[in-house]
């Protein structure tokens, strides 16, 4: 699989490899142009590349004021729960806008079901997620792999040297690797405009939620350990302790992101982790 894999990544002119988006399709946004996106500081006059986005960073803005300046744990999980649910619509809204190169139409949902089926545990219906470069090749042998999915994100996913979906733990029913297609495509689409950092936090995302299961925008230390295990992080911090010094600039620009009465019990949110 790593043959083919390099094979696709490093050609992306492979013809009848539908996901490998040609080079002229993607626009060029300077990075100084997308951080003012990023961190909105000023909402009036900075030039969002879609009203959704505008929208999703006035709310963001106004949840994390209500976070930094709450000192309970449980109005910090409720406001967790509903900054996830921002992210949430603005993906779902995206998804509605995808062009018909990036849709995931019928014939590769069949495409995708059909391999499926083989891979499948017979009893669950589920494939573990360590399974997934496997399943991957099959799909990709059979059908030469029409998801229109970008190749980094591609790599990302299933790539040996990467493999942040085979490193993390659990297993997916087929409905859950088709709503996971639908964020990679949306942060393909966010990719081809120019927004390679909103495309990659849509990723973070992606692979929050897999550990995230009730998507309550928040994990446990434990929890939030085997998401930086599936990310491949150089350290996996342990213990909150442990997370405050591995991380300790980006904790140093969010001030009270973690409150200094926090234990080992407390939750992290999304928004950490897609900072990481």
């Amino acid at each position: 699989f790593s043959r083919y894999a390099n094979r696709v990544l490093k050609d992306s002119s492979v013809k009848k490899e539908p996901f490998a988006h040609p080079n002229d399709a993607y626009k060029f946004k300077p990075m100084r142009e997308q951080l003012k996106e990023v961190y909105a500081c000023d909402l009036k006059n900075t030039k969002f590349h879609n009203p959704l986005y505008k929208k999703l960073m006035l709310e963001l803005n106004l949840v994390k004021n209500r976070y930094i300046c709450s000192d309970t744990q449980e109005k910090r999980e409720e406001l967790a729960e509903e900054e996830l649910n921002y992210w949430l619509n603005y993906v779902g809204e995206r998804v509605k806008e995808l062009p018909e190169k990036l849709k995931l139409t019928q014939n590769i949902q069949t495409e995708v079901k059909d391999v499926w089926e083989r891979f499948a545990d017979r009893k669950s219906g589920h494939i573990e997620l360590s399974k997934m470069i496997d399943f991957h090749y099959e799909l990709g042998t059979r059908y030469r792999m029409r998801v229109p999915i970008d190749p980094k994100n591609l790599a990302q996913m299933i790539h040996p040297h990467y493999g942040y979906l085979t490193s993390l733990p659990g297993s997916f029913a087929f409905d859950d690797l088709v709503a996971f297609y639908a964020h990679q495509l949306v942060s393909t689409m966010e990719r081809m405009e120019g927004q390679s950092i909103l495309a990659e936090e849509i990723t973070a995302l992606s692979y929050w939620l897999i550990v995230d299961q009730k998507a309550k925008g928040r994990l446990s230390i434990k929890q939030f350990a085997g998401l930086l295990q599936g990310f491949r992080e150089r350290k996996i911090p342990e213990s909150l302790s442990a997370i405050k010094k591995e991380y300790k600039v980006l904790l140093s620009i969010t001030p009270r992101e973690i409150l200094p009465s926090d234990t080992d019990s407390t939750n992290l949110r999304f928004d950490f982790a897609r900072r990481i």
